[in-house]
């Protein structure tokens, strides 16, 4: 039988403590095409790995790197990070042999959790670390250890100021950066995720983006424990696997990201597409064009958002938003602001194809005027955290515009100006020219 929850009006202020509200939960909270666990079971392996976490600790910060496809070793020691009080370092195994090198060694990890293909990765690296202080989940050594480390009723050395991730940015721009996440923000983050895409128990949540980033854990992983919904993974995004999934596992909710939704929508069509129970979706940077595409093959709306691993929420929903926004701006202190003068821009004014008309004094850096408190830096790099925050503005390196009517729209990255003609344009405006 199901135990009895806690009043969802009431959150809790860390993840360790969302975990153990978990305990004696039998609805189901981990599927793969192998094997189930319910929610209690999750805590419980979570409170093993926890358990070995700290019998393997050392001087040093409690970084621990997990180099893995979306297996569910993966999730267990997202919770298992969050119960011994240590961090979290998602590996990308896209990343070229130097980059993972440099990655590996920027934060500080004393422990690395992978398999024996990512093992054959870094025996060519110099990565600092010993043979013994790197796991494999696929060793019988490795389930042998766990099985001395399962105890009758788990605990939790974590709290709501301890650092649980680490989640390194893109890097496409220049050395990638590690942001920094605490128990407490991922905690407040998972709520308001789960209040704003409307998250229910009964939901199913299906992983198909990578967990080493902030789309998987924050969007999909966090707000389902938040409401003890089911998470689903497979262990990587498959454009001609997504809609088998999503039928094997019944999933309701997903995520993604605008590539890998320009996949989906380029795999042939077929007129049983919409034989699914999706329901809604959620991600960034999709064109309204994309978004309506995907709604008449596979009947499941998309919400497009706007956010970042940084932390600060700039865009509301609103139901009569037009396509193209991202809602209404979250509070008053996100503005449009000019970077050269401090200035907020001007309201853009849209002509009848939705297009600025005045994009030179309309679109300008989104920034939030309070969200410096929401930002809790990047590990080890003073120079970028200055960069992030300005005359106590946290700025988001994108641009962005509000309407007339007070709504926000998201027009690019900072890189993505062109100068032509004494003017400012921006690359994702002649983008959406050409879709149309």
């Amino acid at each position: 039988m199901t135990a009895s929850k806690r009043d969802p009006s009431h959150t809790r202020p860390d993840i360790a403590t969302m975990l153990l509200d978990r305990l004696g939960d039998d609805h189901l909270g981990l599927r793969t095409h192998h094997a189930d666990w319910t929610w209690d079971e999750v805590v419980r392996e979570s409170a093993a790995r926890a358990e070995l976490a700290r019998e393997m600790r050392r001087d040093g910060p409690f970084h621990i790197g997990i180099l893995l496809d979306n297996l569910p070793d993966f999730i267990f020691w997202l919770g298992a990070a969050a119960l011994a009080g240590a961090t979290v370092a998602g590996l990308n195994p896209t990343r070229g042999d130097a980059q993972l090198e440099a990655d590996i060694r920027y934060v500080d990890c004393q422990l690395i959790v992978t398999d024996t293909a990512g093992m054959a990765r870094l025996s060519r690296l110099e990565i600092g670390l010993e043979p013994d202080r790197v796991l494999l989940v696929d060793d019988p050594k490795y389930a042998e250890l766990l099985d001395h480390h399962r105890t009758a009723e788990p605990t939790s050395a974590g709290g709501p100021d301890s650092l649980m991730l680490l989640l390194f940015t893109s890097g496409t721009t220049g050395v990638s950066k590690a942001v920094k996440c605490t128990q407490a923000r991922l905690a407040r983050t998972a709520y308001a995720a789960a209040d704003k895409f409307g998250h229910v128990r009964a939901d199913v949540d299906y992983c198909c983006m990578p967990l080493f980033h902030g789309n998987a854990i924050m969007a999909l992983w966090a707000p389902a424990l938040s409401v003890g919904a089911t998470v689903c993974s497979t262990p990587k995004f498959s454009a001609s696997q997504f809609l088998p999934d999503v039928r094997y596992f019944g999933a309701t909710f997903f995520t993604h990201v605008s590539k890998a939704l320009g996949y989906l929508l380029a795999t042939p069509e077929s007129p049983t597409d919409s034989d699914n129970q999706l329901v809604r979706g959620f991600g960034t940077e999709a064109s309204a064009a994309d978004q309506r595409e995907f709604h008449r093959r596979f009947g499941a709306h998309l919400f497009e958002g706007y956010g970042s691993s940084e932390g600060p929420a700039l865009a509301a929903l609103d139901p009569v938003a037009p396509p193209t926004a991202l809602g209404r701006p979250a509070h008053p202190g996100v503005a449009i602001v000019d970077p050269a003068t401090l200035t907020d821009c001007a309201r853009a004014e849209l002509d009848e194809h939705g297009r600025v008309r005045n994009p030179d004094a309309a679109i300008g850096e989104m920034v939030d005027k309070t969200g410096a408190r929401s930002f809790e830096g990047y590990y080890k790099n003073d120079a970028a955290d200055a960069e992030r925050i300005r005359h106590g503005w946290y700025w988001t390196g994108d641009l962005g515009y509000i309407d007339t009517a007070g709504f926000l729209y998201f027009a690019g990255r900072q890189g993505d100006w062109i100068r032509v003609d004494g003017e400012n344009i921006s690359a994702l405006a002649i983008e959406r020219i050409l879709r149309q």
